[in-house]
């Protein structure tokens, strides 16, 4: 793996591609072994350089001459990125909106002369009306600070970077996919009204969802739901619809593939505390072009952070992202929820 335009953050070290401002790690073991490389570290099979890793960050976390463990947060910040394009809802559902040096965020609105919601602050959405076709989200800036304690350094025998990873995910990439659900929250029973499903999801009460987003002239291309719903599919009613190696596909990946041309997708494959939705809940939602949009200004950047400026025997980084998130239709998508 090429780590010649790779840059970190305030460090003349470069780390990120400059071009598509990605870390180019597709898994934690890959992740592990790029790690290894961009400390000019030789590369070492999955469960070596798993080890191998573990002790390259005890080094890191006690040299303070080099910029080691600022090599090790870029990485990380990096696979963050290339995460949330992986797996992130919102990243899915929400049509990518490229931005300008120099100019505000400006997203195309098939709809105008209607509410929309955007994310105001890494928590909070706003409702804001269309007059025309564009709006100019706000940008809010996500971050989180991931901290390495002296002690974890000194008894640890897990994963430290997997465990760091699996933090960063919870404050970057799950924390835009509750803007999303918290911005179509908001637009709920506007256009289209919540349903409630007696008795659990059933083929009859699929196609009430899809009709309600369908009478409006859109289409339906995703399926989003609670792990426990996309259990129904399983259930005697969709008993035939699903073959044996599907059904697998889903426990081991959390895609189901698609049914009725609707990409389906839960978060079965996720780890609790990176859940996002509520028990039984379902989404039906239209082409990201006609449901919102996200943009972004660039990849996570990661800077080193030393604990002692607060009184803790740490190291770490502040990992920060910008991005923009509105969902401009409230035609798009219809919610319900399961009894």
């Amino acid at each position: 793996m090429n780590f010649e335009n790779l840059k970190i953050r305030g460090s003349r070290e470069n780390l990120v591609d400059t071009k598509s401002g990605e870390f180019n790690a597709s898994s934690k073991n890959e992740l592990k072994k790029s790690i290894l490389a961009a400390l000019g570290k030789p590369v070492a099979a999955d469960k070596e350089a798993e080890t191998a890793v573990r002790e390259e960050v005890k080094a890191a976390f006690n040299d303070r001459t080099t910029n080691k463990f600022a090599t090790i947060g870029a990485a990380i910040a990096g696979e963050l990125y290339t995460a949330e394009e992986r797996a992130g809802f919102a990243r899915r559902l929400l049509k990518k909106v490229e931005t300008q040096v120099g100019a505000n965020v400006r997203m195309d609105v098939k709809f105008p002369n209607t509410v929309a919601v955007q994310a105001v602050s890494p928590s909070q959405v706003q409702p804001v009306f269309l007059r025309d076709k564009h709006l100019w989200p706000a940008e809010v800036d996500i971050a989180c600070n991931l901290m390495i304690a002296k002690q974890e350094i000194n008894t640890t025998t897990g994963d430290i970077v997997a465990e760091k990873l699996r933090e960063g995910k919870q404050a970057t990439m799950v924390q835009e996919d509750r803007l999303w659900k918290a911005a179509a929250d908001e637009l709920v029973g506007l256009s289209n009204n919540m349903q409630l499903l007696a008795g659990g999801l059933t083929p009859d009460s699929l196609v009430s969802m899809r009709t309600d987003v369908e009478r409006w002239k859109l289409s339906v291309d995703k399926m989003v739901m609670a792990t426990d719903v996309a259990n129904d599919l399983f259930g005697n009613n969709f008993s035939s619809w699903f073959d044996p190696v599907t059904k697998y596909e889903y426990i081991s990946t959390g895609k189901l593939g698609s049914i009725l041309d609707m990409e389906i997708i839960s978060d079965a494959n996720r780890v609790p505390s990176l859940n996002v939705f509520e028990q039984g809940d379902i989404y039906l939602v239209a082409p990201a072009e006609y449901h919102g949009g996200i943009a972004d200004r660039g990849p996570v950047e990661a800077t080193e952070i030393d604990g002692a400026l607060k009184g803790q025997n740490a190291r770490g980084w502040y990992l920060v992202e910008t991005v923009a998130l509105a969902v401009t239709n409230s035609r798009s998508f219809v919610r319900a929820r399961r009894m």
